[in-house]
């Protein structure tokens, strides 16, 4: 969900940010800084011969970007679930349901409440990033300096917080100039879009005032709202920008936007978010305008550089065999060119690198329980080779790429022969 292609700025836009921040292995203390707002706060020092902390190591983009094997990188990771990833620069920053990180052997532990940072070079836990909130994490993005959470919260290391935060992406503190109306609900969704310096969300809320339907947009800087307004009748559960930035493509339990019948996948005005007329329809029931199941993540790309690739969760109330799959549609009919269903639980999560789509899913893969994510050729929805095996329960709930890396995080204990790979995968 929400931005998933690493950010790359030049070189001293993030460094002065990460100026502070350390990934080695902890206790450290993160400090009593208490700057307000995205300033990076410099460290204390007792002399000039004092060095100041190392940073994340540097990550080269890889010349063959992608999985380039089924086994990911010994890391730190989480005592239960991730939900949501997303990278900036040298980092890669994990949301969800959770108390700890655990190291790779669970030796060490660290308190980390639903959030946390690690290197995206060795996964180290970025031990100086701390925002620990009170409640579920579900999605995160970024503008490529600050990093934006969205969730079921309202505390941000016991300060209040409205459900979407924007923090500093070395310390977790908030960021208070970004104060967007209420947002009485859970927010699931999250992307940006550099064309209007706006972070949009998708979710189970309402904007006051009519401004937004399970969805809306908030300028990055000062939250007030920009417009876009989905008018959706149901829960917006994914959202994903299109590469030209003028389509926000929205995917949940809705079956109607801007009051016209468009079944759990919609395309909206990224200015205004009225609904595009073209309706999507299993490949089953062409011409439909019916999908019948949960939409919980977006990508897309593809040969034209707008077709949408989903994952799909549980059949909606009333669908039949709509649920547990992955599919592609013809951005132009909106009828589903293949559909995937190998998965035995819901399909949660979907990345584009390349020519090929990760897909993760819980429940294991036509019957094979220890199958948790897989590759998918574009052009028909086949399995790759990729598909290592892990645990947990729901599997991989959530992917970000970046630096050549695919990452994974969810619930599992181990994945591929790693060995103890706790809820975040980092694979080379």
């Amino acid at each position: 969900m929400g931005l998933k292609a690493r950010v790359l700025v030049p070189a001293g836009a993030l460094a002065a940010t990460l100026l502070a921040t350390a990934c080695v292995p902890p206790p450290v203390d993160p400090g009593t800084t208490t700057t307000t707002g995205a300033t990076t706060p410099t460290p204390t020092t007792t002399g000039s011969s004092v060095p100041p902390p190392p940073t994340c190591p540097n990550v080269n983009d890889d010349a063959t970007p992608g999985p380039n094997s089924q086994n990911p990188k010994s890391s730190w990771g989480v005592n239960g679930a991730g939900y949501a990833a997303v990278i900036i620069d040298d980092v890669v920053y994990v949301g969800g349901t959770f108390g700890q990180a655990f190291s790779p052997n669970g030796g060490q532990t660290q308190p980390r409440a639903n959030l946390a940072a690690f290197c995206l070079a060795n996964g180290s836990l970025l031990s100086t990033f701390v925002a620990n909130t009170n409640g579920q994490v579900w999605a995160l993005t970024t503008d490529g300096t600050s990093l934006f959470a969205g969730g079921n919260f309202t505390t941000v290391n016991g300060g209040a917080a409205n459900r979407l935060v924007k923090l500093n992406p070395a310390t977790g503190q908030v960021d208070t100039t970004f104060n967007p109306p209420a947002i009485p609900d859970v927010v699931y969704a999250l992307g940006y879009r550099s064309a209007n310096a706006s972070v949009y969300a998708g979710g189970d809320f309402s904007i006051a005032g009519s401004q937004g339907k399970k969805g809306a947009s908030f300028h990055k800087d000062t939250g007030a709202v920009t417009g876009w307004n989905p008018n959706a009748d149901g829960r917006i559960e994914s959202l994903e920008i299109s590469p030209d930035q003028s389509t926000v493509f929205i995917g949940g339990s809705f079956d109607n936007v801007g009051g016209s019948p468009h079944n759990a996948l919609a395309q909206t005005d990224a200015s205004s978010g009225a609904a595009a007329p073209i309706v999507y329809s299993r490949a089953s029931m062409p011409g439909s305008g019916l999908i019948q199941g949960r939409i919980f993540s977006i990508a897309v790309g593809g040969p034209t550089n707008a077709t949408p690739y989903v994952a799909i969760g549980p059949a909606k109330p009333g669908g039949t065999n709509g649920g547990n799959k992955f599919a592609s549609y013809d951005p132009a009919t909106g009828n589903a060119t293949w559909e995937q269903n190998g998965p035995d639980g819901d399909g949660q999560a979907i990345e584009l690198i390349n020519g090929t789509l990760f897909g993760g899913f819980h429940g294991g893969w036509n019957g094979n329980a220890a199958k948790r994510i897989t590759g998918l050729n574009i052009a028909n929805g086949a399995p790759t080779p990729f598909q290592p095996n892990s645990g947990g329960v729901l599997g991989v709930r959530g992917m970000a790429q970046g630096g050549g890396r695919l990452i994974a995080v969810g619930d599992f204990n181990f994945m591929g022969a790693t060995g103890q790979v706790r809820g975040l995968a980092i694979f080379d």
